[in-house]
């Protein structure tokens, strides 16, 4: 067997881009609906085969993942449209126990720069779909407005912006560790290109739901800092600010607004979802204490089976409200306490961290996924299990706890009596091996 497929920690990020890369002209000819089935399945039948599957549910935290599987797999007995219901609960629960155990074998097996690469693949991403699709026919989509959203070389501008946010994290690693850690100085500004090329997608796409994901990167990066690293950031970016809002003021404003509303000055700056959470909301109010269903839309019952639900249902915009139309009151009260399990367990996880690179890498992760959730209140990717951003999120929280698992082992035997520090360990290796 070749030794990518009997590492369950290489399969990793590529089951990660197996799930985005249907959405990227090209890729998609490698990774697409099918296949990333199949690439999942690899990584599903090894952590299976060495009992490493549910590594995932220790804990509180595992207790509520677990409720939450169970609870769709529950639906089923009353769902409208049972097969699409058995479906997707299967397809639920295989990507968040195989990605997140997957997950959690990465950050055991890699420290550092290694722990953040796995993320990498979609920074490469991002930059190729959103550079190499200037020359593409229908790369910008007229909105209407006077307004064009830039799709690069994806099916539509949200998808490119969430590339570009699911990228940023390895970027802005890339950035701190050659700061840090000295290195070539090109390194250095190779990671600034990584990030203002980022930016430069996300901006063209206009995606701000992806922004927000970008936002909570940042801000738990610098809150990861030490006081006086962050506080010179934090002042940089308010001077920059109030310098740029005094040269021209006129066009800051113009062109905040332009992103605010798309270019749409009579209308607010929901407007592109208030039309699907109205709908959404009714459809919520219909689903009662226990939903239509997992992955069912009320009221519609033409599916027909396969390995994708396209072309079933309507596009919800809200994750919180479609999980109450699907799995119900009772639903949304799992999903609730599965969220406050998770982030307190990495409140209590980034305390244990010694270094500052551990609590810098364990940040960047933790504004990823806090971006996330803010972003499921604009896309309802949450109960959509085949969607890049269902593996991305899942794959976040296993690399948090995989982090967490090695910094309570290392705590452990730092009070061990015999225990040194690995650069004692490494000298006293070297003696011995001189004589």
């Amino acid at each position: 067997m070749p030794r990518l497929l009997r590492e369950p920690s290489h399969l990793f990020p590529l089951v990660l881009i197996a799930f985005a890369g249907p959405g990227v002209l090209y890729v998609n000819s490698v990774f697409n609906t099918e296949t990333r089935w199949l690439v999942l399945a690899c990584l599903f039948i090894y952590l299976l085969l060495t009992s490493k599957l549910f590594c995932c549910l220790n804990g509180g935290f595992g207790l509520m993942l677990f409720a939450n599987i169970l609870w769709c797999f529950l639906t089923w007995s009353w769902s409208d449209v049972p097969e699409l219901t058995g479906a997707k609960a299967i397809a639920f629960a295989v990507v968040t126990l195989a990605v997140t155990s997957g997950g959690i074998e990465w950050a055991r097996t890699r420290a550092g720069n290694s722990l953040i690469a796995g993320l990498f693949p979609f920074t490469l991403l991002a930059i190729f779909a959103g550079f190499f699709g200037y020359s593409t026919p229908g790369a910008s989509v007229d909105a209407g407005v006077g307004v064009s959203l830039y799709r690069g070389l994806t099916g539509n501008p949200n998808m490119l912006g969430m590339l570009a946010a699911m990228g940023l994290p390895y970027a802005v690693w890339h950035f701190y560790s050659s700061g840090r850690h000295g290195g070539p100085r090109r390194v250095y500004f190779v990671s600034i290109g990584l990030l203002a090329a980022l930016v430069l997608i996300e901006l063209t796409s206009m995606s701000r739901a992806s922004f927000l994901i970008m936002s909570c990167i940042l801000i738990l990066y610098l809150l990861a800092q030490q006081k006086r690293r962050q506080a010179s950031y934090v002042l940089a970016i308010i001077m920059v600010a109030v310098v740029a809002v005094l040269a021209a003021p006129d066009s800051i404003h113009d062109n905040f607004w332009r992103f605010a509303d798309k270019g749409n000055p009579n209308a607010d700056i929901f407007f592109s979802r208030r039309s699907l959470w109205e709908v959404s909301y009714e459809q919520a109010r219909k689903g009662g204490w226990f939903g239509g269903g997992y992955g069912v839309t009320i009221g519609e019952t033409g599916f027909g089976f396969g390995l994708t639900a396209f072309g079933y249902g309507r596009e919800k915009g809200n994750t919180q409200l479609a999980i109450m139309e699907e799995l119900g009151l009772i639903g949304l009260w799992l999903y609730g306490l599965l969220l406050a399990s998770l982030f307190g367990h990495l409140a209590r996880t980034f305390r244990q961290f010694q270094t500052r690179d551990d609590k810098v890498a364990f940040g960047i992760v933790t504004g990823a996924i806090l971006g996330m959730i803010v972003n499921s209140v604009f896309e309802a990717w949450w109960v959509a299990p085949g969607s890049p951003e269902c593996s991305y999120f899942w794959g976040l929280v296993g690399i948090a706890l995989g982090m967490g698992r090695v910094a309570a082992k290392t705590r452990q035997r730092r009070k061990s009596p015999n225990w040194q520090p690995r650069q004692v360990l490494e000298a006293n290796i070297h003696t011995v091996s001189e004589r």
